[in-house]
């Protein structure tokens, strides 16, 4: 099994836009191997090119912002799609479980990548399989990287959401954007005047609902950026309302009620 998934991270590997020297491609099929163990434990993992695909900068200056999009392509049908940052202290950014209100288009989030890494996305399809894409982004420093807003600021809007929604051709069909103020404290961070790291405090699930339908559930940690910001489309279901449930690793909960699109 070991060789086999090590095999089939290098033909991954050598297909991306940015191939790796042979070596580093080693290295990091070794990387890969150990961290999908870790979260997907011994599943066999097959290429995902034809189910899904995945979108980054390849080199971005703010690592601690770093865009992410995955389109869901084909005629498979995706049950869960997970975004998972190799070389991250905490890979799984997150793992998005999708419902019947989820539209099967595309997710975009913005992560935190920590030092040069490849970034994997994997879907899980309605057998069972495991499906993964990868690209190479250089970016270094986004775990540790400060908060880019005041601790007093950050602490005020803590759990506020913001839904912009767009209106499309099909009227049952709604891209949307859910925005959510929250520093997501890796633990990481230092004060710049003290020094003192602030402890850790991150969005740990999130689940969102039409008109009582799920879209999503997420389960996330520190490798998703501060003040995330995800982008779906979503199936006007029921009511059409939208209603957004948070919790954190303190076990603060938040939520909000957005009405439907008129």
């Amino acid at each position: 099994m070991k060789r086999l998934l090590i095999a089939a991270a290098l033909i991954v590997f050598a297909n991306t836009p940015q191939a790796m020297a042979s070596d580093d491609a080693a290295e990091a099929a070794e990387r890969w191997r150990d961290v999908a163990a870790a979260i997907f434990g011994e599943r066999p993992i097959e290429d995902g090119s034809g189910i899904l695909k995945l979108t980054t900068p390849e080199t971005t200056m703010n690592a601690a912002l770093v865009p992410i999009t995955v389109e869901l392509i084909g005629n498979r049908k995706v049950v869960a799609v997970s975004v998972v940052i190799d070389n991250n202290p905490s890979p799984l950014a997150g793992t998005f479980r999708l419902g019947p209100a989820f539209a099967p288009d595309a997710l975009k989030m913005r992560v935190r990548i920590n030092e040069f890494t490849l970034v994997h996305a994997v879907a899980e399809t309605d057998d069972g399989k495991l499906h993964a894409v990868a690209r190479y982004v250089k970016a270094a420093g986004g775990c540790s990287a400060p908060s880019a807003t005041a601790s007093a600021d950050v602490m005020a809007r803590i759990g506020k959401m913001q839904l912009r929604r767009e209106r499309s051709a099909d009227a049952s069909l709604v891209p949307t954007q859910l925005l959510i103020s929250h520093p997501n404290f890796s633990g990481m961070q230092q004060n710049p005047t003290t020094g003192d790291y602030t402890p850790a405090r991150y969005l740990e699930r999130l689940s969102v609902n039409v008109g009582g339908i799920k879209a999503f559930d997420l389960d996330t940690g520190i490798s998703m950026s501060e003040d995330p910001a995800i982008s779906f489309t979503y199936i006007a279901k029921g009511n059409g309302d939208v209603d957004v449930q948070a919790q954190d690793s303190s076990a603060a909960e938040f939520s909000q009620h957005f009405n439907a699109l008129q």
